[in-house]
């Protein structure tokens, strides 16, 4: 247009015409006599005398108004075919089943408009889906070709068994900074259409059809990308060694891509925390997915150290007789009170099953290092002033039962084993032994929700596992205890207030909104927990494969089951919005990971479903609303509802009828007296944790 415009203005009694059309149909298919000044694009126009031009779908039918198609021309300009090349004629050149004679499909992209002329959008092979987003490849090498010293530039998508990648060749003899040339990009498009991999060469290769070499840029790229490239300053080494930890990788180049290598938005928050620890430089998980390699996520410290970041840090809190309640504790102390203390809905079980004798004594001891080691495991909850706290019990006798057993009551032991806790009395933990045949060790855990969650109690396991085979631990900074006066003060600053806006924001105005579920009974006024669970477990070839296609799509496991999950809710109410509730693990603190405590708070995520979305366009939306919500997790799930002002009914959860909770069963193996023992099933919701391992010698 811009052309276009300055022609006119300087040659006001020139005729200027756009004109299209493809050789194999003599050149010229549609004209547009330009008459006015054009913002935009400029119509390529209506079909010339002679000729006829469609808009047609895949299948081959008409296009509405407005409604892009594949440009497909006719006419007496039409050509026979390609000479000695009848597959391709039979693709290219086909009836014409709305006329005479032959269509021409030209391969580009267009729609009608209402004034009844053609508006051109790009070559169809230039317009992609990546990870789900719909991508016009030369609007992207439009901007490149912008940046100063660019020549020539064509963008091409690079395929691979784990996920399709952008890249911009670029074609020029003068020296090009890539890391502004991207800084650019991300000013200019968004992120999804930043190319994450860049060669530069002299010029383009092109083939003997005089048509770019998609394979000679390829190879170029291979060749580029077989040398890993060390890291050349100090943030760099400091990253490829955060980045090996956290992926289990070896070899590590700073320019390899962090999904490539498999990372996810899961790792992606791991990165967040142990950058912050390191660097004291704040990087949400998006900034963290938008800068994919090290060199880039580097260059982001780089350009923000100077700025102060306030380092969130865990202080010793002082001694004191009382201390207060973390949310996460609250929400269980009252609900633990509201269904009467008898029920065992907050109990924690779990338990080891050992081929051989374990010593009483030593698992004893074991336990009584842990209980002095985890202040929150000599904790009770007590009214101080009408409110709930929790004190620490400095002496408490803890003691181990022993019993005899047979292989055929196992079963029968674990579903006697959890038994109702008193609040007030510590400690809320108890353990037994049960010796089966006098050839193995049946270990049960049980303990009370308010004092541990699913990692705490895998943390426990590993611990006592370490201690009975007389290994050292390393000394945990903090207590539970310091967490929770933490929390309180946190809870009242500037970063929680921004996360309390977000999710009011978010749910204000379908916080009343409810699932309509064909249920075949009403619910009743009050809340029961009695009822059935069904759980299915994925093959693990399966799970690979639903894993693999994740990682293509530059997805968690985790977004493409709640997905999937939203929409058969979707299919089963027929709600075009609909809210799930999703525990998150909210262990964002180096301090908290090998902490024993409660830390499981809830956050509400919101599907709107728009029936002629394509699933992938619906993953990549809930994708990126995922990535919000887990930044904004720290903020209490009671807080949200006391906020939004909503009314509690005893027969629902507040905000959610659904909990979708997502297990990914990675293998976590610790030895007990040569016995590897690896953790094969752990399932953890509201009521119920079971966590079994399988002994091999």
């Amino acid at each position: 247009p811009k052309t276009v415009n300055t022609l006119k203005e300087h040659c006001p009694n020139v005729e200027v015409v756009n004109v299209y059309g493809p050789t194999e149909n003599s050149d010229l298919s549609c004209c547009h006599i330009i008459k006015e000044k054009y913002e935009n694009k400029v119509p390529i126009g209506k079909p010339v005398s002679n000729s006829t031009c469609y808009i047609l779908d895949s299948n081959q039918n008409i296009q509405p108004i407005g409604v892009p198609g594949e440009i497909c021309v006719g006419g007496d300009g039409v050509a026979i075919g390609y000479l000695n090349r009848k597959e391709l004629t039979d693709k290219m050149f086909i009836p014409n089943k709305f006329g005479n004679g032959k269509l021409y499909r030209t391969g580009d992209l267009g729609y009608w408009q209402e004034d009844g002329t053609i508006q051109f959008i790009s070559r169809i092979d230039k317009q992609v889906k990546i990870r789900g987003y719909r991508i016009e490849l030369k609007e992207i090498e439009t901007k490149i070709l912008e940046f100063e010293n660019v020549q020539e530039c064509a963008v091409i998508v690079e395929k691979s068994d784990s996920s399709d990648f952008l890249i911009a060749c670029i074609g020029t003899k003068k020296e090009i900074d890539i890391n502004k040339l991207k800084n650019y990009l991300k000013n200019e498009l968004p992120l999804y259409m930043v190319p994450s991999k860049y060669t530069i060469m002299d010029s383009l290769p092109l083939n003997i059809n005089g048509k770019l070499d998609h394979r000679k840029i390829l190879d170029n790229m291979i060749n580029i990308e077989k040398e890993i490239q060390k890291p050349t300053n100090k943030i760099e080494a400091e990253l490829v060694e955060i980045w090996k930890d956290v992926l289990k990788v070896e070899d590590l180049g700073i320019n390899q891509n962090f999904f490539e290598i498999g990372g996810d938005s899961l790792t992606a928050i791991t990165l967040s925390t142990k950058i912050l620890s390191k660097f004291n430089v704040q990087i949400n998980i998006k900034d963290i997915l938008s800068n994919y390699s090290i060199k880039d996520i580097a260059d982001y410290i780089k350009k923000n150290q100077s700025k102060e970041s306030k380092k969130i840090k865990i202080e010793i809190a002082p001694k004191q007789e009382i201390y207060p309640l973390s949310s996460a504790q609250r929400r269980i102390y009252y609900n633990t009170k509201m269904i009467e203390e008898k029920n065992t809905v907050y109990n924690m079980p779990g338990g080891i099953l050992v081929d051989k004798i374990l010593e009483k004594e030593k698992v004893e001891n074991a336990f009584r290092k842990i209980i002095q080691r985890h202040s929150i495991l000599k904790t009770a909850f007590v009214i101080h002033e009408e409110t709930v706290m929790q004190k620490i019990e400095e002496n408490i006798d803890f003691e181990i039962p022993v019993y005899q057993n047979t292989e055929e009551k196992i079963q029968e032991i674990i579903k006697s084993f959890p038994k109702p806790f008193i609040l007030e009395k510590a400690p809320l933990i108890r353990v037994e032994m049960h010796y089966i045949d006098n050839q193995k060790t049946l270990l049960l855990v049980d303990a009370h929700h308010i004092i541990m969650d699913g990692t705490g109690l895998k943390n426990l396991i590993i611990e006592f596992s370490r201690l009975y085979n007389d290994e050292k631990l390393k000394t945990i900074p903090i207590q539970y205890k310091d967490y929770a006066v933490w929390e309180n003060k946190y809870n009242e600053s500037e970063e929680i207030k921004k996360q309390e806006e977000y999710w009011v924001n978010k749910l204000k105005d379908s916080c009343n909104l409810q699932l309509d579920l064909p249920y075949d009974y009403k619910f009743k006024k009050e809340r029961s927990y009695k009822g059935q669970k069904i759980s299915h477990i994925i093959e693990e070839e399966q799970f690979r494969k639903i894993e693999k296609y994740a990682k293509k799509l530059h997805v968690s496991p985790y977004m493409l089951f709640i997905s999937t999950f939203f929409i058969l809710l979707y299919k089963y109410t027929g709600q075009e919005e609909i809210l799930l509730g999703s525990p998150v693990v909210n262990r964002n603190m180096n301090e908290t990971k090998r902490m024993i405590g409660m830390f499981v708070n809830n956050i509400v995520i919101k599907a709107r479903i728009n029936p002629k979305e394509s699933f992938l366009e619906f993953l990549g939306k809930m994708k990126e609303q995922i990535l919000d919500d887990l930044s904004n997790q720290n903020y209490p799930f009671d807080m949200l509802v006391k906020k939004l002002a909503i009314v509690r009914q005893g027969s629902r959860n507040p905000l959610f009828d659904c909990l979708f909770t997502y297990q990914n069963n990675e293998e976590n193996t610790i030895k007990l007296d040569e016995h590897e023992c690896r953790i094969i099933e752990i399932e953890n919701n509201i009521s119920k944790f079971n966590l079994s391992l399988e002994i091999k010698p």
